[in-house]
């Protein structure tokens, strides 16, 4: 389980992040929406494990699924009306096998993978289904290699594999499982723009130590002049490389 100053960190961040998330969340959207259409048409009550302001949630509720939407950032849900619940996905405030479909885009990147698989496989009903997006270790590797350029400090916050799911998926009592990567590619005009988006997003690096000023003057022009030469004709490019995991809980 993370430590209690990064999760205060993490929860601080989205938090703070609730008011402009949507304004800038459109890969986002586009992740969600593609974990969306590996779900069951009909389903049970979901959870929506790391809701954030309410995406996927809003859209099982339209289709009349009951949905249950968790965040451990209160801010996130105060927009959200109906059943939702400030929680922490390595510690489910749920009882066992309460829920047909675990839903989550997007939130076990910022987590303790082992917690959130068996805290998943608890509150799963037996046949139950998990549908997961989460980040891999390319993700955001154009900024990193631009953050080497400017000062050979890693900025970027490290992603597992693909390759470390299955195991623990099945040591947890899941079967089924199908993990698949997609990379999804997002456009800022310039670096600073993109900066400012990732912090708006809330998804910003934390709990790592900065050093003064971050990079200096010198060093962002060079982060920029990086960046630069990889400059396509929609901007400057952020691939973000998305494991999507689907498993069924065994009966």
């Amino acid at each position: 389980m993370q430590p209690d100053p990064e999760k205060r960190a993490i929860r601080a961040a989205f938090g703070k992040a609730a008011l402009r998330y949507d304004s800038v969340a459109h890969i986002q959207r586009c992740i969600a929406d593609a974990l969306l259409a590996k779900c069951p048409a009909t389903v049970g009550m979901a959870l929506d494990a790391g809701s954030g302001t309410g995406y996927a949630t809003e859209k099982f509720r339209a289709l009349g699924t009951a949905c249950l939407a968790l965040d451990h950032a209160v801010p996130m849900l105060l927009a959200l009306s109906g059943e939702n619940i400030c929680g922490d996905i390595e510690a489910l405030p749920l009882r066992s096998a309460c829920v047909a479909l675990y839903y989550s885009s997007l939130a076990w990147q910022w987590a303790d993978a082992s917690y959130a698989i068996a805290e998943a496989a608890r509150v799963l009903q037996p046949g139950g289904t998990l549908a997961v997006a989460t980040l891999g270790p390319a993700t955001l590797g154009e900024l990193r290699a631009a953050f080497r350029h400017a000062d050979n400090i890693e900025h970027v916050r490290r992603f597992m594999p693909a390759t470390s799911y299955a195991a623990q998926l099945t040591a947890a009592g899941f079967d089924g499982i199908e993990i698949q990567c997609k990379d999804f590619v997002a456009y800022a005009s310039d670096l600073r723009t993109m900066l400012r988006d990732i912090k708006t997003l809330g998804a910003h690096v934390v709990g790592k130590p900065r050093p003064p000023g971050l990079y200096g003057v010198q060093g962002f022009r060079r982060a920029e002049a990086y960046y630069h030469s990889l400059r396509e004709a929609a901007g400057l490019p952020l691939t973000y490389d998305v494991v999507f995991i689907t498993a069924q809980r065994a009966c």
